[in-house]
């Protein structure tokens, strides 16, 4: 289990708005853990997980190989 953030830090990490990070929550796409009445953290790796990239990068580009 990794670090605990706020909602305002995963979203500014991911350059998307609180809300979108609430959607995400709401819809389970991100697991969130409730501290008392009010407080919502989520975890630093499940944030990083929602990187995806766009499409797939080629072993042969990526090494420089034409």
């Amino acid at each position: 289990m990794g670090k605990k953030i706020s909602l305002d830090a995963a979203a500014d990490d991911l350059g998307v708005n609180k809300r979108t990070i609430r959607r995400l929550v709401d819809s389970g796409e991100l697991p969130a853990y409730r501290i008392g009445a009010k407080l919502v953290r989520v975890d630093a790796d499940d944030v990083a997980q929602l990187l995806k990239p766009v499409r797939p990068c080629n072993a042969s580009v990526a090494n420089g190989a034409a």
